[in-house]
């Protein structure tokens, strides 16, 4: 059950009298419906149903722990004892997020109370942000997923790498000693700001993929982007929250109307190697941090997406 039917199940789900209404999902090791209020709920089964019952609610959610609740399933009635995660909020953003993450939760090899505990409080985290994306963090988000689509398409999968929180000091890990930094403009020069970091390390090995990007009316939108990113890594738990947290209270028109030429970034991306990038290259001075400046990309080597791939595979 890929997520728009998920969403069309829960639509023509019945609230229930009492209780709760579920119908199972992934099977039966979890389960989707509502309450009798009609918040829609995720739920999946204790493992220990001797454990001690709570409860915990935010403005938004609840997680029932090991509830014995009276559940419906498919006209059948049973008192089964359970872990739910209820969504209070009818919000459309909040509940596609809710559904979004749930589902990935449902189908990840997470599926357990103490995983669901953490998810709780992710959840709890992320919609108590206030915090709205500007349009140069959402063009670094745009070059991001749009690197990890794209690299996807030539088996190369950078999903698992990408790091989980905003502004980390690279974009993805490999391992202890790759780096990857994604750069993107939309001015006719191929030149990024870098922090000094980035470029003079001893500590990494450093790749940087540079996008040009240009922006068209009938180009590849952010939101297409996401949706296509979702639709591919949707039991990626990880990533479907750190986009959620990058999105978050971002208007939908915003991500809709945010578009650049898809063909334009393909033919305008390059790779290299940091140590190729002109930096300065003594060590800040004691007493100094955070130092950024601009580099130009446009006269330096560049590598090929092969010698890339085997790079991050050796």
């Amino acid at each position: 059950m890929n997520y728009e039917e998920l969403k069309q199940e829960l639509n023509d789900l019945p609230v229930p009298h009492e209780g709760f209404r579920f119908f199972s999902y992934d099977s039966n090791k979890s389960y989707f419906g509502k309450d009798s209020n009609g918040n829609i709920s995720f739920a999946i089964e204790s493992n220990n149903p001797k454990l001690k019952s709570f409860i915990q609610s935010t403005n938004n959610l609840t997680y029932f722990f090991n509830l014995n609740a009276q559940c419906c399933f498919e006209d059948k009635t049973a008192i089964k004892t359970l872990h739910i995660l209820l969504c209070k909020n009818l919000k459309s953003e909040i509940t596609d997020a809710y559904l979004r993450l749930t589902q990935a939760f449902a189908i990840s090899n997470l599926n357990d109370q103490r995983h669901l505990a953490k998810l709780f409080s992710a959840l709890t985290l992320l919609f108590s942000k206030e915090s709205v994306s500007q349009e140069k963090e959402l063009q670094g988000l745009y070059a991001e997923l749009f690197a990890i689509l794209y690299f996807k398409e030539h088996n190369c999968d950078l999903a698992p790498f990408w790091q989980s929180k905003y502004k980390m000091q690279f974009d993805f890990s490999i391992n202890e000693n790759k780096r990857i930094e994604i750069k993107s403009t939309i001015k006719s020069n191929r030149v990024h700001r870098f922090r000094h970091e980035q470029l003079l390390s001893d500590l990494y090995d450093i790749k940087v993929i540079s996008f040009m990007l240009q922006k068209n009316d009938c180009g590849f939108s952010l939101q297409e982007l996401i949706d296509e990113i979702l639709l591919k890594y949707n039991s990626n738990l990880a990533l479907i929250l750190h986009i959620e947290n990058l999105i978050k209270n971002v208007d939908n028109s915003i991500l809709s109307s945010l578009k650049f030429d898809k063909t334009y970034a393909i033919q305008n991306m390059k790779l290299f190697n940091a140590v190729d990038i002109p930096h300065f290259y003594e060590q800040n001075p004691e007493g100094v941090a955070n130092t950024e400046y601009d580099c130009d990309l446009s006269n330096i080597t560049t590598i090929t997406i092969e010698e890339f791939k085997l790079w991050i595979n050796s």
